[in-house]
């Protein structure tokens, strides 16, 4: 861990208080009248990946104005034995810095606890009652569920090798069995497997497993090579709608919900097969012709809808707490999104997706899913969806890991249509590279923040490069503007005159959504997340604090009060 230096906690508490709002890495703490308790925030930043940051001596109530600490020294001694009661204990770095008025600020920087020690809590209140999460900017208690979700990542999963208690060998698939075992010969002949008795060999590739004296289908064999693995199991398949706009709940034209909607069963290689059918059919596409040539555009490249649908049933949970649920393929007007149970496993994260080395949940199903070439088991799956996105000049796909569940979101506007290029020539006399040109074309169309780790897959560089590239940006060509330090840093466009900024960010580019958010905000006054979620038919509380929050941070709308109190005015 890398320690937070006095200039780099100078400039977050300016940040804070310029935004008037903690940030989903950092927690702030007045700590004016004795030491506050921090257990819950010590361990969701534990949690979070990339850890996290408390600063005492803010007033959340009074715009996070500096009022100091009590008493320094007693307040780490008291923090230091907070940490203790963790497990397992964090051991923080601590940063303080007196400011003009006298004020005391201190900084505690807590790392993130190892995915092999995860969840850390407070050992006090117990596993289920003391491990926290880390949603926005606040922390909430862990369910069983995304307890159970820490706990299997400490751990190769077993989930997809548990016997199918109801179902006898007689339910798989003898001839695709078969077939399986062909192209394994044919590929591995030297292998000692294929000396073993029919039976052994099934168990040993664990198609097959023992259960209370019997064999059985394993939950991986059934879904490779069932007869119909839903007999067992109704909730393992592909639920795919097509709405008639960028919401839910917009209709289509004769009233109806879905223009398209489509159960998809059967084994993984089928469900994958029916599922890009189905994609596909309700694809739009455009044609260009090139003298005597006419090419026909999908409007998501396939290999890219393939590879997420793949993922989708590769990598998510089999668990018993997610047997009862479905995979659920979203086709709006503007985006397709694609959602499994199960967030990311292991030591990935949202960043290091396509970057750092894999991990695999489902171990078994992946190598049969590989010998089959469905997949390749390299982790290469991401970079194809980023590098196909990319070569047709679509923004980069999205990943949202909510730890119990995963999401990837395909947009589907160009970010170089005539509009955008048009708007890019403001910038014509700075020495840009197609990288960074290309960078802001994603900002203004996405009117939202960039990170080192948005840059390298907009742009297919490494890290360094990256660095290079955005530190240019904002030091000389000054485009940009960065807020926040070394891990937790994210870029805005810099912010214009008035005249300028409309251009920046025109309401023609703002999602539905926020349109639909600032029209309430203008009729009513202001509007709160319960409001938000009432307005746009939203059950996800911490989907409406996203929207709201980055809405916010772009300066679209003001924030005022604390939780539950918190409203939102123009």
């Amino acid at each position: 861990m890398i320690k937070l230096t006095r200039e780099d906690l100078l400039q977050l508490i300016n940040e804070i208080q310029s935004l008037k709002s903690e940030l989903d890495n950092i927690e702030v703490k007045a700590a004016a009248k004795g030491a506050p308790k921090v257990y819950d925030s010590l361990s969701s930043l534990s949690n979070r990946v990339g850890g996290g940051i408390i600063i005492f001596g803010l007033d959340e109530d009074n715009d996070f104005q500096a009022i100091g600490v009590y008493d320094l020294n007693d307040l780490r001694t008291k923090i230091g034995e907070a940490t203790s009661q963790m497990e397992p204990p964090v051991r923080p770095a601590f940063t303080s810095i007196r400011l003009q008025d006298d004020a005391v600020i201190l900084a505690m920087e807590i790392p993130e606890c190892p995915v092999e020690f995860k969840p850390c809590f407070y050992k006090p209140a117990g596993l289920h009652g003391g491990s926290f999460i880390r949603v926005a900017d606040g922390d909430r208690r862990m369910t069983e569920y995304e307890v159970y979700m820490f706990l299997s990542s400490r751990s190769q999963a077993q989930d997809d090798v548990q016997p199918v208690v109801k179902a006898r060998p007689e339910d798989l698939d003898e001839a695709a069995i078969v077939r399986y075992i062909e192209i394994f010969r044919e590929r591995r002949p030297q292998s000692r497997l294929l000396a073993l008795p029919y039976e052994q060999l099934l168990r040993r590739m664990n198609i097959l497993t023992e259960y209370k004296g019997e064999l059985k289908p394993t939950l991986a064999g059934m879904l490779m090579f069932g007869q119909f693995p839903q007999q067992f199991y109704p909730s393992l398949f592909v639920a795919f709608v097509v709405l008639a706009g960028t919401t839910s709940d917009e209709r289509g034209p004769r009233g109806e919900r879905f223009l398209d909607n489509r159960r998809v069963e059967g084994t993984i290689p089928e469900m994958i097969g029916e599922t890009e059918k189905a994609i596909q059919y309700n694809m739009r596409r455009s044609t260009v012709v090139s003298g005597f040539v006419r090419q026909d555009i999908d409007e998501y490249p396939r290999e890219a809808v393939r590879e997420a649908i793949i993922n989708a049933l590769a990598h998510r949970d089999y668990s018993h707490y997610a047997l009862g649920t479905h995979i659920q393929i979203q086709m709006f007007t503007d985006r397709l999104e694609i959602a499994n149970q199960g967030g990311l496993y292991g030591h990935l994260s949202e960043d290091g997706l396509g970057i750092d080395a894999p991990t695999t949940r489902n171990a078994a199903l992946m190598r049969m899913m590989e010998d089959l070439d469905i997949v390749e088991n390299r982790g290469s799956g991401i970079r194809a969806m980023v590098e196909s996105m990319r070569a047709v000049h679509l923004a980069p796909p999205h990943f949202k890991d909510a730890h119990t569940s995963f999401r990837v979101t395909f947009y589907n506007h160009t970010l170089l249509n005539q509009e955008t290029l048009d708007w890019l020539q403001q910038f014509k006399d700075l020495p840009l590279n197609d990288n960074q040109r290309f960078a802001l074309a994603y900002l203004r169309r996405n009117h939202s923040i960039l990170t080192n780790h948005d840059y390298q897959r907009l742009s297919g560089v490494d890290s360094v490069q990256a660095t290079r590239e955005l530190g240019y940006m904002v030091k000389l060509a000054r485009v940009l503007m960065q807020h926040g330090t070394r891990g937790g840093a994210y870029y805005t466009l810099r912010k214009q005159e008035p005249e300028q900024r409309q251009e920046l960010f025109p309401t023609s580019q703002l999602s539905d959504n926020e349109t639909r958010v600032i029209a309430y905000i203008k009729a009513n006054g202001y509007i709160t997340n319960s409001l938000c979620r009432e307005l746009l038919t939203m059950r996800d509380k911490d989907a409406a604090n996203y929207l709201l929050t980055n809405m916010y941070r772009r300066n679209l709308i003001k924030r005022k009060g604390k939780g539950r109190s918190t409203r939102y005015s123009l």
